[in-house]
Parts: structure tokens; C-alpha cells; sequence
């Protein structure tokens, strides 16, 4: 055979570097972001953990140092409670009290008691008229080598003589305030350069402000605390009410008059300061900020001493803070390298195992590109999956060798099939235009027809012309389904419909089959059914009308009944099952497997006996299935069957009714008519319960009859007790005699011969010949009997008139539409004299211009000439066809610089393909024949004025 030439390309990347590529470089970009998650997330945890140890740090340091200031607080308060418990009368007692407090709190270094003038008489006359008592203060000596502790005494009332005293604020403060009050530190410069700070008590006797206890406290102790636990990476500061520094690391060498404001602009900026607000206002809290000297960043936390008004704070390094997670990631990041490394070796080292029998299997495919067929897989030597490829490989390449030859001999026979398929294409589409041609004549002269004035029985015969063309048209369809559902281009077109209107169409068309064989056919629909439902009104019909017509095909006594009932409601959405019930031979259970697929009947000997194409039942059930549904058949030998299915259609209750209003014409009928019951004279298995029912429906009651004998009694019965019928309704064949002679012994006979009577007649039979021989009280209604017919002839002589018995032209329109259509001008194209005829009708009675060519050259040419609002394009013609014709009046547009004139295609080709060819040919829509007349005015309307 012929060898396969290729030519060979070098690899460029080989599966080693890919499988390095595929894993290294996802595991090396995982490990890496993940390190640097790692990394935030230890820094983000470090600084949680940072801030809460400063936190706590600071508030224990808080806790400690306002300790030591209440304690030496406390002494002030009890020399005020001496004051006020004792009144002491000599300064010797107040020196001695103050001597023991100094003895028992080395913090403090000095008291005094000031007096308001007036307050202690005799104190101010021992203090030369003071009014300062004697001021202790502790000092230290040196004795010996060790330093002895001493209390000096400085008789202030000579001093303050000239009560000055009371201007100073250690005095002033308090004694406006009227509760204890701190000073802001100071150095006492004759004292020994001591940090210190005051604490006055006012205190009062007898409810009269009479003087201020104070104690000099020492802050030495605090500030050796703060300064001996700061150092360099971490260091505390202590803060006045006022915002001073009042103690701070030795290495900062910052001053009393530091404050917050000054180390903001000199060390940190705005934070700083908004931290020494929240201190002057008694908060907490922690900061970071960044050292404007050393550009590092500072963690802080301060914590106010609730009593005194001072705040402590600590500020720490960050680095410093965070050295220990820095070192701990150091590690991470060591080990987690040499990881990876290891595992690099390990990739290298496996895809050498993978990737060398790989290259030997890719020589193998490489020589088989360059036409050597002849290969030898044992080269591939890898004892796992990739050697039992090569084996594989080896195997696909004889059957390929083979395969090919295979294929070469049926790439004839594919051709050879693909050609018979397009023909069977070409014929259908053939046939269809050339059927559908004649019935649009059929179909479209019977409805100008129905738009004439017609007797009854020419209404009806023309009303049959209708229904049996379009019997013929469905049977068309279902050839076109059959191919449409081999092709998988089935689809449903839901609108909204008149369901009752619907069945009694299916009725129609079935009738003179049903009259032939002497059978009944009757429809019941549940009254709680809507009459205006949205579905596929034509594919529910189609599946009707071949269920009814097999269950009249294979029924030779008795009848068929078309029932509808309502199965469930579930908002606007009815569930709904359809029956087909008839009283024919029957299936047995064995065929009925065989009932629903394509050209396959429930036996040969049905076959032979019944005839029929075996494609009706299998398209039902497609059809059904396509709506939602599911087909059945109950049935068993020689006893009939039932045929049914489930659906589910749409309420359309807002939509107003077409056709007649039954509830509203029984209701004009009930001013009239007294409720008494009907009367119905019908030997029928379904004919007379379905009456009963629709009678029932308009809220009669009834009785029923088989019998002429038994209806003749039952009326001489009502008489007797004063009860007449309100009507009766008599069927023509009856179990004792025909129909006509009980109504003749209803006529002769005084008592009743008033009553309104409703004959039920064989189609095939003429109203004409029937009216002379009887009064005006008799009323026919054919069989079928349709819901419409049967109230028209119930309501009618009480002189009531249903909607649809007022004439109106074919295509009447109300308003503007009708007067917009009137002002169009068509430019029609076709060639068939009779389809001319049926256009042409329609487009007069809707009052539209119209000119008639034959051909697509004609229609040319009458384009160029006139003005025209819309073209009606027939698309097969002679001479040249609507595709072409439609062609050219676009070019011709374009090349004057027209605008664009609507064209509408006519054609017999219903199939999406010829929709599309229309399409693209120029034509802006498409009309289907037979051509309904309602649905050309509203396409012209849509396309030509809206």
C-alpha cells in the first residue's frame, strides 16, 4: 500500500523540562507565597502580641506608681481628720502629730497646716499672728559616716505674715475647689534638688472652709523605678496632668519642660500628639509611629493613673520587638530551601524514568510519520503503562493499516449514499410544493366562499370543502413531519387558540367518515375548562385527528368519543388528559408494544385490512412528548380501546373570546325561560350521556329517553302534573322508530305541539327539504354535534343571536388597521391562475390595490415602473423564479438609492431551510400556502404600517 510521507520537527522543550516546569515552578511559587503569608502573618502576630505586652506592662508600672501615691496620700488626709476631729489649741500638738507621720512615710519629706484668718484664734496668737503652723521637713545629715535622718522646724507664720499664703496655688486650688488637689512636679532647689510634688486636702468645722492639710511628696523612688527597668531598646516616661515630662530615661536627656506638643515637632510627629491629648484626657491605648531622628519604627502604650490626672507611658523598637519571628522565619526559610532542593533531585531522577522510554516510543511514532510501517515496539523496554502503550500502538497500527483500505473502498458507497439522501430531500420538497399548490386553490376558494352569503346547507357544504382540504394538507404534514423527525427539526409553534373550537374542527373533517359507517362521533369537554388556552393548536389537532380517524377506522358499530377532562390546575397552567374512546375491534396486549413506531401497525392482517401508512401513531407520540406529555392505550381484544394522552396548556382568561359567550347567551336565555327540564330522545352509547352533560353545563336538568314510546309518555306525564319540558331534543334513528314520526305525534297533539323541538340530523341529509313539512318551532343541528350549533339552536326561539351568527366580510378589520390597509398597493407575483384568484379575493375584500403579474421577470419590471408599499413573491415560477427576481429589485434599489420595499414570500415549501432561502435571497418575511387570510393581513400589517 502507499506509504504516509510526513515531515519530522524537532522537540522543542522535551517532556523532562515540561515535567520540571509542571511541577518545580507550582511548588516553588507555592512555597514562596506561602512564606510570605507566613512572613505577614508572624509580623501581623508579633505586633498583636507586642501591643498587648505593652499594654500590660504599662498598666502594672500604672498600678504600681499611683500605689505609691496614694499611700503618701492618705497621710495629708489624715492630718486633715486631726484638724477637724481635734481643733488642737497649741502648735506643739500639730508638730508632734505631723512628726509621727513623717516617721512612718519615707516618701514624704515635709507638712504643714495653712489656717483661714479667724478660723483657730489661739493657734494664730502662738503664731505670732499667723496663720501658718510650724513646717516639718526631713533632711539627712552625715554623723559619723552614716547619714541620719532629721526633722527641721520653720516657723512659716512669720514668712507669711502678710498671708500671701493664700495667692499660692498649693493653697489657692484647693481651697476654691473644695477637694484634694495634686501639683505639677518641681525641683526643690533649697531642698537638695529633690523631684517633688504637693497634695493639699482642704478641710472644714462646722461646715465653714477653715483650712488646707498639705504634704510634700517625694517622686525620687518613682523616677529610680522608671529609670532602672527603661534601657535603650525599651524605656518608660511619666506625664503630668499638664503634659510634662515628669520623669524620663536617663539617655533621652529630656527635661521637665518637655512636653507633648515639643517632643511631637522635635521626635514623631502628629501621632505623638494626638497620643498626648487622649493622655491629658485620662485614655489609654496603644500607638506606632515612626522615630523622625532614627526613621524606625516605635511601638507604644500609655496608661493614665486614674487618681493623680499623670499618665505613665512605654515605647519599645519594633525591630526589637519583632527580632525573635525575623530569626524564626530565617529558619523557615533554611529549611524549607534545602526542601526544595531535595525534591528537584527527586523530579530530575523520575522523569529520566518516565521520559526515556517516551523518546523511544516518540521514534517509533516519528518513523511511522515518515511512512514506515513496519515497526518494532520491543525497542520500548520500560516494565510499566508506557511499554504497554508501545505495545497498544503496535496493535492500532496494523488495524489502521487495514482500516484504510476499508475506508478507501466506502468512501464510494458513503458518496454513493449521501447522493440518494439528497434526493430523497429534492423529492420531498417536490412533492410538497406540487400538493400544496392545488390545495391553496381548494383551501383558499372555499374561504372566499365562506365570505359570500350562503344558505345553511351551502354554508356547511363549503365548510366541509374547507375541512377536507385541509384533511388532505395534514396528511401532507405528516409526510413532512416524518422527514422533519429523521432530520432532528421538529419544533412547536404555540399561540393562543379556542380549544373548543379546535375540537369541533376535528369533528368536521371527520364527519362524513363517521356518516359513512353509521357510527356516532361526539366530543365532551369538562366546563372547567378554559376556552382560550395558548399550545400548538395545529400539532394538537394533527394528533386528534389521527387518533379519531384510526379509532374510526378500525370501529364498525357503535361509535367514537372525544373526551376532554381537567386533570389538575396549577396557576394559569391547566394539566389536561385527551381520550379517544371507540367501541372497535380492539388491540391485545401483545401488539400494543408495536403501536408507536414508525411504520409499524399492531398486525399484517390490520394492515391488509385497514390500510394506512403506520406513521400517525409514531408521530402522536413524538408530538405529545414534545408538548410534555405522554401517549397510552387501554384496550383488549374486541372490546374497544382508548387512545389518550396528557398535556399541559396555558389559561389565556384575559384575552376576550372570539367566538360566542356560552355563560353569557344562557344567561340572556334564562330571562325567558322558565327552568324546566329538556327532554332528550337519543338511542346513542355516547350521544346521549354527552348531551346530558352539556345540557347540565347551562344548568338545565334533564331526562332522558331511547325510545319514541318512552318520550311520548314521559311528555303526557308532564302535563298531567303541571310540569312541562322547557324543550326537546330528538335524535333521528331511535330504538322503536325514526326521530321524524315521534316529532309528528308531538305536533298533532294539543297539549305539547308548542314545544320548542331540536333535531339531530345525519349530515349527508338537506334542512330545506325538511322545513315545509314542520312549524317553526323545529330547529336541525347536523352530526356532529358541535357545542356552537347546539346552543345556536337552543337560545334561538326565544329570539336570542350568538355572536358568531352576524356575518362579517372574510378580513374585516376594525379602526385604523382596516383604513391603513385600504391605502396599500400590492405587487403581486405568481403564476398559478388559480392562486391569483385566491389572492386576489382576499386582498379585495380587505378593500387593499393590488396589480397581478406572471413571472419573476414581469414582477421586475411593474417594480422599476410603479410604487408599491409590499411584493407578494410566489418563489417557483417560470421564466424567472421569486429567488432571483427578488435579487434583482435589491440591486436595483441600491444602485438608485431606494429605500427598501417589503417583500413577502409565497410559497408551497413549508420547510426551515426554504424559510431561510427566502431570507437570503432579500425577502423580509414568509407566507406559507395555503395562505390563511387573517394571517396576511397581519403580516402585511406588521411589515407594511406598524
Amino acid at each position: 500500500m502507499k506509504k504516509f510521507v510526513s515531515s519530522t520537527t524537532h522537540v522543542k522543550r522535551p517532556i523532562g523540562q515540561k515535567l520540571i516546569l509542571m511541577i518545580i515552578l507550582p511548588v516553588a511559587l507555592v512555597y514562596f507565597t506561602m512564606t510570605i503569608i507566613q512572613l505577614r502573618m508572624g509580623i501581623e502576630a508579633a505586633r498583636e502580641d507586642t501591643f498587648l505586652d505593652l499594654a500590660n506592662a504599662v498598666g502594672h508600672q500604672a498600678k504600681a506608681c499611683e500605689m505609691t501615691l496614694m499611700t503618701a496620700s492618705k497621710v495629708a488626709h489624715g492630718l486633715a481628720d486631726f484638724m477637724i476631729v481635734r481643733q488642737p489649741d497649741s502648735i506643739d500638738e500639730i508638730t508632734a502629730f505631723i512628726h509621727r507621720m513623717l516617721a512612718t512615710n519615707p516618701n514624704i519629706i515635709g507638712s504643714t497646716v495653712a489656717f483661714e484668718p479667724d478660723a483657730f484664734p489661739n493657734l494664730q496668737r502662738q503664731t505670732q499672728d499667723g496663720t501658718l503652723s510650724p513646717y516639718l521637713v526631713r533632711e539627712t545629715e552625715t554623723v559619723d559616716g552614716k547619714k541620719v535622718e532629721k526633722y527641721s522646724y520653720k516657723d512659716l507664720a512669720l514668712v507669711y505674715k502678710d498671708k500671701k499664703y493664700l495667692e499660692w496655688e498649693w493653697y489657692a486650688e484647693p481651697a476654691k475647689l473644695q477637694k484634694p488637689c495634686w501639683s505639677d512636679p518641681y525641683f526643690d532647689e533649697g531642698g537638695g534638688n529633690v523631684l517633688m510634688c504637693t497634695y493639699s486636702v482642704p478641710f472644714s468645722i462646722d461646715g465653714k472652709f477653715s483650712g488646707v492639710a498639705t504634704i510634700d511628696v517625694s517622686l525620687d523612688e518613682i523616677r529610680d523605678i522608671i529609670r532602672g527597668i527603661s534601657t535603650n531598646e525599651a524605656d518608660y516616661m511619666l506625664f503630668s496632668s499638664a503634659g510634662r515630662v515628669i520623669v524620663a530615661p536617663k539617655h533621652l536627656n529630656w527635661e521637665m519642660k518637655e512636653t507633648f506638643d515639643s517632643i511631637a515637632d522635635k521626635y514623631y510627629g502628629e501621632m505623638v500628639r494626638t497620643v498626648g491629648k487622649q493622655m491629658k484626657e485620662g485614655k489609654r491605648g496603644v500607638y506606632l509611629t515612626k522615630d523622625k531622628i532614627t526613621g524606625r519604627n516605635i511601638f507604644g502604650a500609655y496608661e493614665p493613673l486614674e487618681h493623680i490626672g499623670w499618665s505613665i507611658l512605654k515605647r519599645i523598637n519594633e525591630t526589637d520587638s519583632l527580632r525573635h519571628i525575623y530569626d524564626q522565619l530565617f529558619v523557615t526559610v533554611i529549611m524549607s530551601s534545602i526542601a526544595l532542593v531535595i525534591i528537584v533531585a527527586i523530579i530530575l531522577f523520575v522523569s529520566k524514568m518516565i521520559t526515556n522510554p517516551l523518546k523511544q516510543l516518540m521514534q517509533l511514532v516519528r518513523g511511522l510519520a515518515n511512512g514506515n510501517w513496519d515497526i518494532d515496539v520491543a525497542i520500548v523496554k520500560s516494565h510499566d503503562e508506557i511499554e504497554e502503550l508501545a505495545k497498544t500502538f503496535g496493535i492500532m497500527v496494523r488495524k489502521l493499516e487495514t482500516s484504510i483500505d476499508e475506508t478507501v473502498r466506502n468512501t464510494a458507497e458513503k458518496k454513493a449514499a449521501e447522493s440518494a439522501n439528497l434526493s430523497k430531500s429534492q423529492f420531498l420538497a417536490t412533492m410538497s410544493h406540487e400538493m400544496r399548490t392545488p390545495l391553496n386553490g381548494v383551501i383558499g376558494i372555499s374561504d372566499l366562499l365562506l365570505g359570500t352569503p350562503l344558505q345553511p346547507k351551502q354554508l356547511e357544504y363549503a365548510q366541509l370543502i374547507k375541512t377536507s382540504g385541509e384533511s388532505l394538507l395534514f396528511l401532507i404534514n405528516d409526510i413532512l413531519d416524518f422527514s422533519k423527525i429523521e432530520a432532528g427539526k421538529f419544533e412547536l409553534s404555540p399561540a393562543t387558540f379556542n380549544l373548543p373550537k379546535m375540537v369541533d374542527s376535528v369533528m368536521r373533517i371527520l364527519a362524513a367518515r363517521a356518516e359513512g359507517k353509521h357510527l356516532e362521533l361526539v366530543a365532551s369537554i369538562d366546563k372547567d375548562i378554559p376556552i382560550l388556552v395558548r399550545g400548538d393548536e395545529g400539532r394538537l389537532r394533527q394528533i386528534l385527528i389521527n387518533l379519531v380517524g384510526n379509532a374510526l377506522k378500525f370501529t364498525e358499530t357503535g361509535g367514537v368519543q372525544i373526551s376532554v377532562a381537567l386533570i389538575d390546575v396549577t396557576k394559569s397552567r391547566y394539566h389536561l388528559r385527551f381520550d379517544v374512546v371507540d367501541t372497535g375491534i380492539g388491540i391485545s396486549a401483545e401488539s400494543q408494544g408495536r403501536l408507536f413506531k414508525m411504520f409499524s401497525q399492531a398486525s399484517a392482517a390490520t394492515a391488509s385490512t385497514h390500510g394506512g401508512t403506520g406513521l400517525g401513531l409514531a408521530i402522536c407520540k413524538k408530538l405529545v412528548e414534545l408538548m410534555g406529555g405522554n401517549i397510552y392505550v387501554e384496550s383488549e381484544a374486541g372490546k374497544g380501546a382508548t387512545f389518550g394522552f396528557n398535556i399541559t396548556l396555558e389559561s389565556e382568561s384575559g384575552q376576550t373570546n372570539e367566538d360566542d359567550s356560552v355563560v353569557l347567551a344562557m344567561d340572556k336565555a334564562f330571562e325567558k325561560i322558565q327552568v324546566r327540564p329538556v327532554l332528550i330522545v337519543s338511542s346513542g352509547v355516547f350521544q346521549c350521556p354527552v348531551l346530558v352533560k352539556q345540557f347540565q353545563s347551562w344548568n338545565f336538568t334533564t331526562q332522558t329517553s331511547a325510545s319514541a314510546s318512552d318520550a311520548f309518555d314521559k311528555l303526557v306525564k308532564a302535563v298531567a302534573s303541571d310540569t312541562l319540558f322547557s324543550m326537546v331534543v330528538v335524535d333521528t334513528h331511535l330504538a322503536d322508530t325514526k326521530g321524524e314520526n315521534l316529532i309528528h305525534s308531538i305536533q298533532q297533539d294539543e297539549r305539547f305541539c308548542h314545544l320548542p323541538i331540536i333535531l339531530l340530523m345525519p349530515l349527508s341529509e338537506d334542512f330545506s327539504k325538511k322545513i315545509w313539512k314542520y312549524p317553526l318551532n323545529l330547529h336541525f343541528v347536523s352530526k356532529p354535534i358541535q357545542n356552537t350549533s347546539l346552543l345556536r339552536a337552543v337560545v334561538k326561539p326565544f329570539g336570542i343571536q350568538l355572536n358568531s351568527d352576524i356575518k362579517k366580510p372574510l378580513n374585516e378589520l376594525s379602526g385604523k388597521d382596516a383604513d391603513a390597509l385600504k391605502k396599500l398597493r400590492i405587487l403581486i407575483a405568481e403564476d398559478n391562475h388559480i392562486n391569483q384568484i385566491v389572492i386576489s379575493g382576499i386582498l379585495k375584500n380587505a378593500g387593499i390595490g393590488f396589480d397581478m403579474t406572471n413571472n419573476g421577470k414581469e414582477v421586475t419590471e411593474k417594480f422599476q415602473q410603479g410604487h408599491y408599499n409590499a411584493v407578494l413573491m410566489d418563489c417557483q415560477m417560470p421564466v424567472m423564479d421569486g429567488y432571483d427576481a427578488s435579487q434583482q429589485i435589491r440591486n436595483w434599489e441600491r444602485q438608485n438609492g431606494l429605500a427598501r420595499v417589503p417583500i413577502i414570500a409565497l410559497t408551497a415549501n413549508a420547510t426551515m431551510e426554504d424559510e431561510a432561502k427566502c431570507r437570503n435571497a432579500g425577502m423580509d418575511a414568509f407566507c406559507s400556502k395555503p395562505i390563511a387570510p387573517r394571517n396576511l393581513m397581519d403580516l402585511l400589517l406588521k411589515i407594511c404600517v406598524r
